[in-house]
């Protein structure tokens, strides 16, 4: 019997994590903002997600939303990626350094260096924190990028999303 593709069906929860600070084997998962997951979970069931990303990104992005521990908007650390967040990053390959920000598909467009979620480095990006070491899949082969600075992060700035 064949499994059934969850992204097929109609929305269904995602399991959440809540965030704790006294949980120090939690240290090393992602963390996602309660508005991002859900804004997020809706967009991989919408009927459009088939047509901006592969499946194999979108059940990549559902399994990261599934083990990421749910942090609330104004409790969000400094330094953390999240939606609509600008970043410096630096290949840790060749040196060179390349700012983007992390946006909704429907606004790659618009956002000068914006990066779709649905994109592998929009993808690898989420959730990480300054410091961290994103290894991604670009067009020209893989990519090491350290997350040298959050340039600009919305719930720093008071702005929460729904």
């Amino acid at each position: 019997m064949m499994a059934k593709n969850p992204l097929k069906n109609q929305p269904r929860s995602v399991p959440r994590r809540k965030a704790r600070a006294d949980e120090d084997s939690t240290a090393d998962l992602k963390r996602i903002v309660v508005t991002d997951r859900s804004r997020l979970g809706k967009l991989l069931v919408g009927p459009d997600a088939r047509a901006q990303a592969s499946t194999r990104l979108l059940a990549m992005l559902e399994a990261s939303l599934e083990s990421a521990l749910e942090v609330d908007p104004a409790a969000v650390p400094g330094g953390l990626v999240t939606m609509n967040s600008r970043v410096r990053l630096v290949d840790l390959e060749s040196g060179e350094e390349m700012a983007c920000s992390v946006v909704y598909p429907e606004d790659a467009e618009f956002v000068a260096d914006g990066v779709s979620i649905f994109e592998p480095l929009g993808m690898g990006l989420i959730g990480h924190h300054e410091g961290d070491i994103v290894d991604w899949q670009s067009p020209s082969g893989r990519r090491r990028m350290q997350i040298a600075e959050v340039l600009y992060q919305p719930e720093q700035e008071g702005a929460f999303h729904q």
